[in-house]
């Protein structure tokens, strides 16, 4: 609950003054890119991708059928940042959003600081929904050519993904960091860092928005 609130406070400082853009790092205006630069986002976040991922526009259309009946399992799953960790069964075995990551005294949002990315496997801070698997997730993920993600063989151990969002970009650039530097020595991990920009203007546009975005899309 304190990290909600905490997050809600910094979403309306970030409202209402420029100066709270800048010092939380959060982008008020998000703009649909119909052909996204990848190669410039990975290089602004020091990341490198063997493949070009984001999430597909239908990415919140799905997690609201699949958690009808839990709204907030639904509020978890639809967030712009998240850490998620599977096992090489598919099973989510950590899950980490936005919201609830611990801050510095400047409100500044921190995901080491709460010491879940101190040991690996890493500890979870959202309760593990045993129904949501890697292969659920990687329906919704795409690369530049419009297909699925790739589920890695069995003889990784663990598989990341990491999502980010230009809107929130402090709150990204610092769990990239985190996972980038976490000791995962002993495993074999995969990780995926995967793009949500146009996902999340997609699921906050309005009908007629969305309309001209799926036009854009269709005469590729």
């Amino acid at each position: 609950m304190k990290q909600r609130l905490v997050f809600l406070i910094i979403l309306f400082v970030t409202m209402i003054t420029q100066q709270g853009c800048f010092i939380f790092g959060v982008k008020i205006h998000l703009n649909w890119k119909n052909h996204p630069n990848y190669k410039h986002l990975y290089t602004h976040y020091h990341i490198k991708n063997e493949q070009e991922l984001f999430l597909d526009t239908a990415f919140g259309f799905q997690m609201r059928k699949f958690y009808k009946k839990n709204k907030e399992r639904l509020h978890d799953h639809i967030q712009p940042v998240q850490y998620l960790l599977f096992n090489k069964e598919g099973r989510l075995v950590s899950y980490i959003i936005n919201c609830y990551i611990p801050t510095n005294i400047l409100l500044i949002p921190r995901w080491g600081k709460g010491k879940n990315f101190d040991t690996f496997p890493t500890k979870t801070f959202v309760p593990i929904d045993s129904g949501f698997t890697l292969a659920d997730f990687s329906k919704l993920v795409k690369d530049t050519s419009g297909n699925n993600l790739v589920i890695p063989p069995p003889s990784y151990d663990y598989i990341e993904l990491v999502v980010f969002n230009s809107a929130l970009y402090r709150v990204s650039r610092s769990l990239i960091k985190v996972v980038k530097h976490q000791d995962k020595k002993g495993y074999m991990v995969k990780t995926f860092f995967i793009d949500s920009d146009n996902s999340f203007v997609f699921d906050q546009s309005d009908s007629t928005a969305k309309r001209k975005i799926r036009e854009l899309i269709s005469s590729r």
